[in-house]
């Protein structure tokens, strides 16, 4: 372990693995880093890169100067930053990929600080803005069940349902004798 000073208050901790190889190096006006094991907080016993354990509610918070945005990157090695998540300071956040083969990241997600969300769209204008460039736009799929139902409501009232049951497609409104079908 080595304590330093660079003679104008700023200083160093370094701590070296035999061989003089430096594993964790704290620096009060530069990088910090560890390098080399897992990094436990709140844990003796860390599983992964960064472990944080609480005994209550655990808490991850990034907090970004007035005006600025907040942003966790997620990627690989050759592609450090094909996903993020972004608060972007006005109210919003957004999720953005990198399409593989032209490399250009867009914005693919936004929850909008009113509620509203967008999926393809960066000004959502309902409660669910969906706008993209393939057919089917969205698709229901229940797997191996008979019937997919899609219900619709309002204030929590059934007001009508769509179903479809093998090759046929019904339309009803709630309390309706006889659905559309199709």
């Amino acid at each position: 372990i080595y304590l330093q000073n660079d003679g104008s208050q700023n200083g160093n901790i370094v701590i070296n693995q035999n061989g003089g190889v430096t594993r964790i190096q704290l620096h009060s006006d530069g990088d910090s880093y560890f390098n080399g094991g897992d990094v436990g907080i709140g844990t003796t016993s860390p599983d992964r890169l960064l472990h944080v354990r609480s005994t209550g509610d655990a808490l991850f918070i990034i907090t970004s100067g007035d005006g600025s945005a907040a942003y966790i990157e997620l990627g690989d090695a050759s592609n450090g930053d094909a996903g993020k998540i972004v608060y972007d300071n006005g109210d919003n956040l957004t999720f953005t990929t990198t399409n593989p083969s032209d490399n250009q990241t867009t914005e693919k997600l936004r929850i909008q600080g009113d509620g509203k969300v967008g999926i393809g769209d960066s000004s959502p204008a309902a409660g669910l803005d969906v706008k993209v460039d393939t057919n089917p736009v969205l698709a229901i799929d229940r797997g191996s069940a008979n019937t997919t139902n899609f219900n619709l409501q309002y204030n929590g009232t059934l007001t009508g349902q769509c179903s479809a049951a093998n090759q046929d497609f019904e339309i009803s409104a709630a309390g309706a004798s006889t659905p559309l079908s199709f």
